[in-house]
């Protein structure tokens, strides 16, 4: 998978905001290449914090974590922030491509 345009969007602007407090999840190769190229926006390379799936937060959970997939991509990114948010964190999700109902994110909410 790609960032698409709205995540690079997001990202580009959060990401001079927020520093190391902004964290994209990406694992694997992904991970690789997003650390070593980061992405490319209106002509400027962007770097972000890049963190595993894998990776817990120490309970720094954030206030807000936006996920922006497609739909038919929303559960595996669910599984992907599991450690990276908390109890209380709001989770924003402006999806497209979505064609059924069911797939939200049962099972998420740890109490």
């Amino acid at each position: 998978m790609d960032w698409g345009a709205i995540g690079c969007f997001l990202a580009s602007h959060l990401g001079p905001l927020m520093g190391d407090n902004l964290r994209v999840i990406a694992g694997g190769s992904r991970r690789e290449r997003l650390e070593q190229e980061g992405v490319m926006v209106n002509g400027v390379r962007h770097h972000f914090n890049i963190v595993s799936p894998e990776e817990t937060c120490d309970q720094d959970y954030p206030d807000l974590a936006i996920i922006i997939t497609k739909f038919p991509a929303l559960s595996q990114a669910l599984e992907d922030m599991r450690n990276q948010i908390g109890p209380d964190t709001l989770i924003m999700a402006p999806l497209n491509g979505g064609r059924g109902r069911g797939k939200g994110g049962s099972g998420i909410w740890m109490g």
